[in-house]
């Protein structure tokens, strides 16, 4: 049992076999939970089954993005009244640019208001949808045929060296 780790292969195919089984874990939690994190006009979410890459951009031309920040955050989902989750990438309001298995990009507006009666700030989120399974099945398919696939004996002869 011992000589089953030996090689490359078996060792490369064991790390991706822990990757895709995280990957399912994390899809899984992307069906109830948003987790995102935000580094300075990009954040990276994960929701509804998906990865999102959104850009911030402002109307305002006098906005000055933050020089540095960064800020992880989770929640849960919120449902509408018929039961569907209600994620803003997915709101039928912010109608997407395209969107193919999964697949999407498009945008949407935030509002931020300010206190004391100040005008509000409008900003726009360009996003990018990536589905978990065009990641998780690669990753899988890689590592079965890493363990699974039987490895090529050497053509070289032993010489008596």
């Amino acid at each position: 049992m011992h000589t089953f780790f030996l090689g490359w292969r078996k060792k490369v195919g064991i790390i991706t076999l822990i990757v895709a089984c995280m990957l399912t874990g994390a899809w899984l939690r992307s069906l109830v939970r948003i987790d995102y994190a935000v580094v300075r006009l990009f954040s990276f979410r994960s929701g509804n089954g998906g990865l999102f890459l959104e850009r911030t951009v402002s109307t305002d031309p006098a906005f000055r993005p933050p020089a540095s920040g960064f800020c992880y955050d989770s929640y849960l989902m919120r449902r509408q009244g018929n039961g569907e989750i209600l994620f803003p990438a997915d709101d039928p309001d912010n109608l997407p640019r395209w969107r193919f298995l999964g697949f999407g990009s498009g945008e949407y507006g935030i509002v931020i208001s300010r206190a004391h009666g100040l005008p509000a700030e409008i900003f726009k989120e360009r996003y990018w949808r990536f589905p978990y399974w065009a990641i998780v099945l690669p990753v899988t398919l890689l590592s079965s045929f890493l363990l699974l696939a039987k490895s090529r004996e050497s053509t070289s002869r032993a010489t008596g060296f």
